[in-house]
């Protein structure tokens, strides 16, 4: 039996303690022996903040694929007409875009603060000299590739925010 087995939840049923139960090994071996005494909660401080963070990276994603890809919804194909343009533009067509860009942006504004905050807990990982916190290097690998799904979610919101600004009706 692996000595990190022991921290493992005992019949996981839902998708949160699979979760939970997946990200132990690799705390583990990344923080057990600094914080050894105070493990048991920093385990379950990580393991909460990851699956809140995979959620609303999750829930972004969704809302950007709903805004740009979902051919069903009606904004998304309101988004599609106002990228290629619009001849004899009504004022219903001009309320419309002004809309679907307000539902863009307060998408990307989403994913900016999202961003944000996940600058600010990186920072949190460094010592005063700027050094990497020993215990901290899966948690600071787990931010980036946040940071990176954020960040491409954030970059498909702004060039959709520019096209519809650029086509102007």
């Amino acid at each position: 039996m692996e000595p990190w087995q022991k921290y493992l939840l005992p019949n996981p049923h839902s998708n949160r303690l699979k979760f939970y139960n997946s990200i132990v090994p690799q705390i583990y071996k990344s923080a057990f022996r600094q914080k050894q005494a105070g493990f048991n909660t920093y385990l379950l401080q990580q393991q909460q903040m990851r699956w809140a963070l995979n959620n609303e990276i999750e829930d972004l994603s969704n809302k950007v694929s709903n805004l740009l890809k979902n051919e069903k919804y009606g904004v998304c194909q309101n988004i599609k007409t106002f990228f290629t343009g619009v001849e004899r533009c009504t004022n219903s067509d001009v309320a419309k875009r002004e809309s679907c860009l307000s539902k863009i942006n307060s998408a990307l504004n989403i994913a900016s603060d999202k961003r944000a905050s996940i600058d600010s807990k990186r920072k949190e990982l460094f010592s005063a000299d700027c050094t990497l916190k020993s215990y901290t290097s899966d948690e600071l690998a787990y931010l980036e590739k946040a940071k990176t799904k954020i960040t491409a979610l954030h970059e498909e919101l702004q060039s959709a925010s520019s096209k519809l600004s650029d086509n102007s009706t």
